[in-house]
């Protein structure tokens, strides 16, 4: 796709509407502005629920040759984009993976893997359709001048060395995490559209007028694919699989 399109001089974007969320977007202005230092580990999880009858709906649900995969690529692929975005590039992966709570489907149900960062970082990435009843996704990092937390993809807590108690709020700790509620979507993926996805609709039709690279063109969306093919890769050899040596980005 990623050749056809550049072969073509066509604009490709890969759906990752959660990008355009605002504090998505706010994470990582604050990121790539160095307020949190350098992240030193950064981890996420996916701690979602798909019953049994989810799988059988559909004869494609829970196959390799037609779903790709499971908890990661399926339901867990827009938090592994997000962890990336936010955390900077991955540079290799060692995963474990398993179908623990379903009966009738080939892929994994739990996965879990460790990541090594480019940047030195390291962290782990947790992902699941069997945490019943459907509970939130968490993001976590932590740098050297401070932490961010983001519970289904909202800022939960900030902490940013010595402006704690600054007059913006912004650089203050933010609420306790435990009143956050799980998104509708943690156990049902109808519930997944919203208005973020207008947005990315958006940024593409400006991409095609102002001829620029839309915000999540093909190369942003191979990304996390990279990721979680390197996973299975990595799950089926009991090895560590470094991105570069395996992926073309």
């Amino acid at each position: 796709m990623l050749e056809t399109c550049r072969r073509n001089k066509v604009k490709l974007t890969v759906i990752s509407q959660n990008r355009f969320q605002s504090d998505i977007v706010r994470a990582k202005e604050l990121v790539d502005s160095g307020r949190l230092g350098t992240i030193a580990a950064a981890n996420a999880a996916v701690n979602w629920y798909r019953t049994e009858e989810y799988y059988d709906s559909s004869a494609w649900r829970g196959t390799w040759e037609w779903d790709g995969g499971g908890a990661l690529m399926n339901q867990g692929i827009h938090t592994v984009d997000l962890l990336q975005y936010l955390a900077g590039p991955v540079e290799s992966v060692f995963a474990r993976h398993r179908t623990a709570s379903h009966e009738r489907i080939e892929v994994e149900d739990v996965a879990a893997l460790t990541l090594q960062y480019k940047h030195g970082g390291i962290g782990t990435l947790f992902a699941s359709t069997g945490c019943y009843p459907g509970l939130q996704t968490r993001i976590e990092l932590f740098g050297s001048a401070g932490t961010l937390i983001l519970e289904n993809n909202k800022i939960v807590t900030l902490h940013i060395r010595g402006q704690e108690t600054s007059g913006d709020p912004s650089q203050q700790q933010q609420p306790a995490s435990s009143g956050v509620s799980p998104s509708p979507s943690s156990s049902n993926p109808v519930h997944a559209v919203g208005d973020t996805h207008l947005l990315q609709y958006l940024d593409l039709i400006d991409a095609i007028e102002q001829d620029r690279e839309s915000l999540m063109n093909g190369e942003e969306g191979a990304k996390p694919v990279a990721i979680i093919l390197a996973a299975y890769l990595s799950a089926q050899s009991g090895l560590i699989v470094p991105l570069e040596q395996h992926f073309s980005l």
